[in-house]
């Protein structure tokens, strides 16, 4: 698992390395490095929104979404670093236009011109996901007279599944299993334990 999210601290390792060992100062969902900008979640009127812009064509076709002509002309603005020395500006203009739509349309319009940006999901969609129910990574398991929800492993090795086997029996479900393959027990004997209250 470790190995999984070292990529997603290259920013940050990297700010370490090269501040001579001092340690960058936290940045909450902003670049790691403080370096791009807009690259943050912001809010929507039913929830959040994550947003980065990359490449200098982001910024502008960002700008054009949100119908701030004004904000892409800006010279202070037309930089990546001008833009990151100017970040707080540029999260609340891009969080008052994010404000006023629903997450799912925020998502939409930047998606379609190819901005990053995806929806912040609430636990309650994360358990729905589609993809990872079909990856198997939310499973569902009955156990007994009731079904629960359960994890896949996220390593796989090879074809082997992700699903689970089967759930661990309930108390007494192998009992006769247990007697009959272990102790040799036939299906008499197992019925006298039964009626002396053995088993």
């Amino acid at each position: 698992m470790q190995d999984a999210i070292l990529p997603a601290l290259t920013s940050n390792i990297a700010g370490l390395l090269e501040a001579g060992c001092e340690f960058p100062e936290r940045t909450g969902n902003r670049h790691g490095g403080l370096s791009v900008c807009p690259y943050n979640v912001y809010p929507a009127a039913d929830g959040w929104v994550a947003v980065l812009c990359l490449r200098p064509r982001h910024w502008i076709d960002l700008c054009a979404a949100m119908g701030r002509d004004d904000l892409a002309v800006d010279p202070d603005l037309a930089t990546a670093a001008g833009r990151a020395e100017r970040m707080d500006q540029v999260d609340d203009a891009l969080s008052a236009w994010t404000g006023a739509l629903p997450r799912d349309e925020v998502v939409r319009r930047l998606q379609a011109t190819d901005i990053p940006a995806a929806p912040v999901r609430a636990l309650a969609e994360v358990i729905e996901d589609p993809v990872l129910r079909d990856r198997g990574m939310l499973t569902e398991l009955g156990h007994g007279d009731r079904t629960s929800t359960v994890f896949g492993s996220p390593l796989q090795m090879g074809v082997a599944s992700r699903r689970p086997g089967r759930p661990a029996p309930l108390l007494g479900e192998d009992t006769d299993k247990i007697l009959r393959d272990r102790l040799g027990l036939d299906p008499g004997e197992i019925a006298d334990l039964r009626d002396a209250g053995v088993v």
